[in-house]
């Protein structure tokens, strides 16, 4: 080989090495300036995934079933024996939060489910007329004392026990101003009006996702003599108590 050949495969040797070692000058300069490599970092909120929610749970709307005695399991068939109304339609009472609604369904299939229940939620179409049931443990509500008996009342706080002789399962229930406590027994008033919980009433206590309580319904109250004439000792005399 000549002369003139190894100069050039040494100067393009040359600058091969020059390049690398520019190459790791620059490296070195931009690891200094930023710090070294930076630590890889996650979003807080995935693309596409939903911010979480402030605004409050609520509470979907609960129907008693006012008339369930009346139909449930009273047809041939061991079905509803509810019919249809001259216009074709089942007319049902229902109560929710507070007020009596009435509601129309076309399908039996509809009616027989509604009737083997006191409380549920239901489904419409576009005209309001019911097209299905859904039945309590399918809502996103919580059943918080269910089927329990009041056990103490003092100021907010209800103590509720799974057994009518108080030596069950405890549960204590803390209502607010917003709870709803109706009467559905019509043992104090009108079926559904507001009732204070006594003591050996039974109850079904729903709360919402939070576990705040939302509704109790008292499906079943002591039938007390409200009032009696008697004779009273200090006046002698035969009275109305109360």
């Amino acid at each position: 080989m000549s002369n003139q050949g190894k100069n050039r495969k040494s100067l393009v040797i040359g600058i091969i090495a020059a390049v690398v070692i520019l190459a790791a000058i620059l490296v070195l300069l931009l690891t200094q300036c930023i710090g070294g490599q930076p630590a890889q970092t996650q979003p807080t909120t995935a693309p596409g995934a939903a911010t979480e929610s402030t605004e409050p749970v609520t509470v979907c709307d609960l129907y008693w079933n006012l008339d369930r005695k009346l139909y449930d399991g009273k047809s041939e068939a061991g079905m509803s024996s509810r019919e249809p109304s001259e216009d074709g339609y089942f007319h049902i009472r229902m109560f929710k939060d507070g007020e009596i609604v009435e509601l129309r369904a076309a399908d039996r299939k509809v009616i027989n489910s509604l009737d083997i229940q006191n409380l549920m939620g239901l489904e419409f179409d576009q005209n309001g007329i019911v097209i299905g049931v859904t039945p309590i443990d399918d809502l996103p509500v919580e059943k918080l004392a269910w089927q329990f008996y009041i056990q103490s009342v003092g100021g907010k706080m209800i103590k509720t026990n799974s057994s009518v002789g108080m030596d069950g399962m405890e549960v204590m229930l803390k209502t607010d101003d917003n709870t709803g406590i109706w009467d559905m027994t019509g043992l104090s008033g009108e079926v559904g009006c507001k009732a204070a919980p006594m003591n050996t009433d039974r109850v079904m206590a729903i709360g919402n996702a939070d576990g705040r309580v939302t509704h109790i319904f008292i499906y079943e109250r002591q039938n007390y003599m409200l009032t009696h004439e008697g004779e009273c000792q200090h006046c002698k005399k035969t009275v109305t108590w109360n």
